[in-house]
């Protein structure tokens, strides 16, 4: 009577081991996923918005039970400010000591690139297509200082709203301003 129960004793699934194996907590990985262009906003199909990514991170960043972040991007890039506003949650995120894993699909190009840079580590296939031409603009204004250094005033004689959009005397307007970083 007592060897069938000795048997089963000494049987390696009854062990406290293997029980330990079986109920033991497992690491949980917070999955963020970004197919398409980036913009502002929330993701929708065929892009990744910046709200909805940040969003994630944030939530992963604050959720104790999460050991790890995967970061899955397939991007051509997008929006500068939308880029810069998910590299900054990534850089928030390794601040707090949790990994950062990126894996890099197809594409992760121009801002796919530069939201992955702050990485713990980055995963990219043999054939994705990664890389950043690095878009930046803007304009120098001297209007001002023409009049305040040398004296020199203007006169700005424009039709239409983004007439003088590219005009080094005067600065941006916020419509202007917008129209601009769109183009980018």
């Amino acid at each position: 009577y007592v060897h069938k129960y000795s048997e089963r004793a000494s049987d390696p699934w009854f062990s406290p081991k293997a029980l330990w194996r079986v109920i033991r907590p497992r690491p949980v990985f917070a999955l963020i996923t970004g197919f398409g262009e980036i913009k502002s906003g929330h993701s929708g199909k065929g892009s990744v918005g910046a709200d909805t990514v940040c969003g994630a991170l944030r939530a992963a960043v604050k959720d104790d039970g999460v050991e790890a972040i995967i970061l899955r991007i397939d991007s051509p890039g997008g929006s500068a400010i939308a880029s810069d506003q998910i590299w900054r949650d990534v850089c928030v995120a390794r601040m707090t000591h949790k990994p950062v894993i990126v894996s890099m699909g197809g594409m992760a190009a121009s801002g796919g690139y530069y939201v992955s840079a702050p990485a713990t580590r980055i995963l990219a296939e043999p054939g994705t297509l990664t890389g950043s031409i690095g878009v930046v603009g803007g304009k120098i204004v001297v209007g001002p200082a023409l009049a305040r250094e040398v004296g020199v005033t203007h006169d700005t004689v424009s039709v239409g709203k983004r007439a003088a959009l590219y005009s080094s005397i005067t600065p941006f307007t916020r419509d202007g301003w917008r129209w601009y970083e769109g183009s980018l």
